[in-house]
C-alpha cells in the first residue's frame, strides 16, 4: 500500500530482523538460562524492560508474551537468518503463556483467567489478559493447534462473565485469590480498554459464533460515547487509567472500532472514527513522533489500518498525505532502536516508556513488540495482528 525506495525497505527489514533477534537473545531457555540456572519455571519467558546503565531488568508478563508471539511470527515471514529461529522463540513464549492461565472448573470465577506476571501472581489486569487471549489466537492461527483456540475461548468467556461488569465493560483489576474485582481508587475507565474487544472479534472471525460479536458490541457503544464526549473537549495527556481518552497509545481501541465499523457499517461509527483519528494527527510532533508510551508505534499502526480502510471504502481523504504521515512516523520510530551497544540485552531492542520517545534509559518490550508489528505491516507482510483484516478462514 505504501511505496518506498529499495534502501528504505532494507532499513525497515533490518530493523525488524534486529528486533526479532533481541527477543531470541534475551529469552530464558535451557541453552541460555537466566542467571545460569537450568530447569527454571521461567522457561520461555521474555524480558519486559532492561536498563543498560544499571544492568537491571525484569521478566515479562502476560500481555508482553503475547505481543512477542505476534511480532516474532510476523518477522519470521519477512526475514531469514540461519542463526535465529523466530518461530521456536514464539513457541517457547507460548509455553510460558500457557503456565499463566488458570484451568480450574471448580472455581468458575477464575477459570480461564490469566495471571498477570507469574503463576504465583495474585491478580490480573483483564485488559492485559485480553492481549494474552490474542496470543493464544495467534498461536492457533499460526499452528492450527486446537488447544490454543480452546484456551482463547476459555479466557474470553471468563473475560466477559467475570473480568467485566454487568454491562460487559472490563474491570481494571481482578483479585484471582478472592475471585472478585479489585478497587483501583481514582482509576478512570478509558477508551484503551475497548482494545481488548479484539479478542472477541478474532474469535468471531475464526468460529462464526455470534456471541463474540454481542460481547464486542458491549464495548463499542461506550467507546463511541467517549469519542463523542471528547470531540469538543481539550486534549489532556495521560496514560491508561489516568484519563478517559488516551492520546497516543490507545491500546488499539481505534482498531477495535474499525473492526466494528467494517462489520456493522453504521455511519455513527465511521464519523466517530474519522473525527478522532484526524484529531490525533494534530498532536504529532513535527518529526512524526507521538506522545505516550510507544505512542509513535501504536499511532502508526492505527494510521496504517485507517489507510487500508480508506482504500477499501474509497473514503474522502488525502491519501498521499496519510502515506507520508505514516512513513515519517515509522522512520522516526527507528531512531529509538539500539544498534551500537555491545550488550546482548540491549542490542536490537527499542527504547521506551517515554512520551515522544525522548528518553533512552531503558530498552522496553512495549516499543519493541509494537515496532515489529508496525514494520511487518509497512513491509506488506501477512500480519493480521492489531488489524481487522486477515482473519477470514
Amino acid at each position: 500500500m505504501i511505496e518506498m525506495t529499495p534502501k528504505t525497505r532494507e532499513r525497515l527489514l533490518d530493523s525488524l530482523r534486529l528486533a526479532g533477534e533481541w527477543y531470541v537473545n534475551t529469552q530464558n531457555t535451557e541453552e541460555n538460562p537466566w542467571g545460569g540456572v537450568h530447569d527454571s519455571a521461567d522457561l520461555g519467558r521474555l524480558i519486559y524492560e532492561y536498563y543498560p546503565a544499571r544492568k537491571w531488568c525484569r521478566g515479562m508478563g502476560v500481555w508482553g508474551q503475547a505481543v512477542a508471539i505476534m511480532g516474532l511470527y510476523s518477522a519470521g515471514r519477512m526475514t531469514r537468518h540461519e542463526s535465529f529461529d523466530f518461530k521456536k522463540t514464539a513457541q517457547l513464549a507460548a509455553g510460558y503463556l500457557k503456565t499463566l492461565q488458570i484451568i480450574n472448573p471448580a472455581r468458575p470465577e477464575v477459570h480461564g483467567a490469566i495471571f498477570e506476571h507469574t503463576p504465583q501472581s495474585a491478580h490480573s489486569f483483564p485488559r492485559d489478559g485480553a492481549t494474552g487471549g490474542m496470543g493464544f489466537i495467534a498461536m492457533y492461527r499460526e499452528t492450527g493447534e486446537e488447544e490454543y483456540l480452546e484456551r482463547a475461548k476459555l479466557f474470553a468467556k471468563w473475560y466477559h462473565d467475570y473480568g467485566s461488569d454487568k454491562n460487559g465493560w472490563p474491570y481494571g483489576d481482578y483479585d484471582l485469590i478472592k475471585g472478585e474485582p479489585k478497587s483501583l481508587g481514582r482509576y478512570v475507565h478509558g477508551d484503551w480498554q475497548a482494545g481488548g474487544g479484539l479478542v472477541y472479534y478474532y474469535l468471531y472471525k475464526l468460529t462464526g459464533e455470534q456471541v463474540w460479536m454481542d460481547y464486542l458490541r458491549q464495548m463499542i457503544d461506550p467507546l463511541l460515547d467517549m469519542y463523542e464526549r471528547a470531540k469538543d473537549s481539550p486534549i489532556v495527556s495521560g496514560f491508561h487509567g489516568e484519563v478517559e481518552i488516551s492520546y497516543g497509545n490507545d491500546d488499539f481501541a481505534i482498531i477495535a472500532l474499525m473492526a466494528a465499523y467494517r462489520h456493522w457499517k453504521e455511519p455513527r461509527m465511521l464519523q466517530a472514527l474519522q473525527g478522532h483519528i484526524r484529531r490525533l494527527w494534530t498532536i504529532a510532533d513535527a518529526d512524526g513522533s507521538y506522545p505516550s508510551f510507544a505512542g509513535t508505534f501504536v499511532c502508526t499502526i492505527n494510521n496504517h489500518e485507517y489507510l487500508q480502510l480508506c482504500l477499501e471504502e474509497k473514503l474522502v481523504e488525502d491519501i498521499a498525505a496519510l502515506k507520508y504521515r505514516i512513513m515519517k512516523s515509522a522512520l522516526q520510530g527507528l531512531t529509538q532502536q539500539e544498534a551500537r551497544l555491545h550488550d546482548i540485552r540491549a542490542y536490537g531492542g527499542f527504547y521506551g516508556q517515554s512520551s515522544y520517545g525522548v528518553s533512552r534509559d531503558r530498552i522496553h518490550h512495549r516499543s519493541t513488540g509494537y515496532a515489529m508489528i508496525m514494520l511487518a505491516r509497512l513491509l506488506g507482510g501477512n500480519t493480521p495482528y492489531y488489524s481487522s483484516w486477515g482473519w477470514e478462514k
